[in-house]
């Protein structure tokens, strides 16, 4: 009983993982094709701290480096990270769980901090 019940959780766990990468790669193509518009400025007339990012992105593919910078300084920080994400839920690469809490709260810092300097300060 206890192995079915555990095949059935990695069953689910797997399953998860593929539609998070799906929906990442959907995400990411929809950013640089321009199709995507962001519902946080839609709903609430201001912009949320990933505004630009889809810009960002289309510039950096088309090679408008100073155009990508522009739009989100963060750009590349944020790209490797969804990269990064996508590669270790594909099991491709391993992060232990520490390098990955730190990186993720180092960039949830940065993106915080270049949020207020952007539109507020």
């Amino acid at each position: 009983m206890n192995s079915i019940l555990d095949k059935t959780k990695q069953f689910f766990k797997k399953q998860e993982n593929i539609i998070l990468t799906v929906a990442l790669l959907v995400l990411l193509v929809l950013a640089v094709t321009g199709i995507y518009k962001c519902p946080f400025l839609l709903i609430f007339k201001i912009p949320c701290p990933f505004c630009g990012i889809s810009r960002a992105f289309r510039s950096a593919a088309t090679f408008h480096m100073r155009e990508a910078f522009g739009f989100h300084p963060l750009w590349p920080a944020i790209g490797l990270a969804l990269l990064l994400e996508i590669l270790r839920r594909l099991k491709l690469i391993r992060i232990s769980n520490r390098v990955y809490n730190i990186g993720a709260i180092l960039l949830a810092i940065a993106i915080l901090i270049c949020y207020l300097f952007r539109y507020f300060i």
